[in-house]
């Protein structure tokens, strides 16, 4: 069990904090908060009893250098990033600066249920399929950035999951579906296909959720996935907590012939 912290923060930024627009904490390096560490509890009992997890510790060398990966409005409502950084360097003196910067990545404390496809194929083939059917209801955008996106999930991802080599993973909050995660894990090849977390809940960790679980199907937290440019500050946030390598990058024309492609983790062929 983790660790129990409490923070202090001014009545503005809790509010923000509290409707979940404001999941990223940017501290520097100082003692205390250096104990911090994913899977400790954080609280603001100057304003609530409620208990946040903190789902990730990222340290980074300067507020440049964070705020190149993390997305800006989640740590403050300056849109601009030029912005951002004279505000946090404002705070921060370069002395302070310099004793790292951290974010912590909170989320309040909420009930999760991740349901495995394969194994409701196993247990109920009626809802299996309903589910599978809602699954591609919610990822069809995908076929803006990869127009085989409907073949492939019919004829390639839905079959495998029946003989367990490829994988669906759903995360269900209040009994509505909050995020999805397509995996594959076959002829040598461990890879994150697709992720999905809808909007509403993209400040509830429910990526973290999925994403433990997955890589467990797929033994390592490094897998292949590629991520169309436009997407990579999105997802940067994973990249950075996962460490996930850069080691591709496909021209346009490969799925589609408006954004190029970058792979992580490996080489598509």
């Amino acid at each position: 069990m983790g660790r129990e912290h409490s923070l202090r923060v001014r009545k503005e930024e809790y509010d923000l904090i509290e409707k979940g627009e404001r999941p990223l904490l940017v501290r520097v390096g100082y003692y205390q908060l250096k104990k911090i560490r994913s899977g400790d509890t954080i609280t603001f009992d100057e304003h609530s009893v409620q208990r946040y997890h903190v789902d990730r510790v990222t340290q980074y060398a300067s507020f440049a250098d964070m705020l190149a990966h993390e997305e800006t409005q989640k740590i403050t409502p300056i849109v601009s990033e030029t912005a951002a950084l004279q505000e946090l360097q404002r705070i921060y003196p370069a002395d302070k600066e310099g004793l790292g910067v951290y974010v912590f990545e909170i989320s309040k404390q909420i009930k999760r249920k991740i349901i495995s496809a394969i194994g409701l194929a196993k247990e109920d083939h009626k809802v299996f399929a309903k589910l599978i059917a809602k699954v591609y209801g919610l990822t069809d955008g995908n076929c803006d950035d990869y127009p085989n996106y409907f073949n492939w999930y019919w004829t390639k991802m839905v079959p495998a999951i029946l003989n367990g080599t490829r994988e669906i993973l759903v995360c269900i909050i209040d009994k509505k579906i909050a995020g999805v995660v397509l995996l594959k894990n076959e002829e040598g090849e461990a890879k994150i296909c697709a992720l999905l977390i809808l909007e509403e809940y993209q400040n509830m960790n429910v990526d973290g959720a999925l994403l433990k679980k997955a890589f467990s199907f797929l033994g390592t937290t490094k897998p292949l996935i590629t991520i169309a440019q436009h997407n990579l500050k999105r997802y940067g946030h994973l990249i950075a907590r996962y460490e996930w390598e850069q080691t591709q990058i496909l021209d346009k024309g490969y799925y589609n012939n408006t954004s190029r492609e970058f792979v992580f983790n490996g080489k598509i062929s």
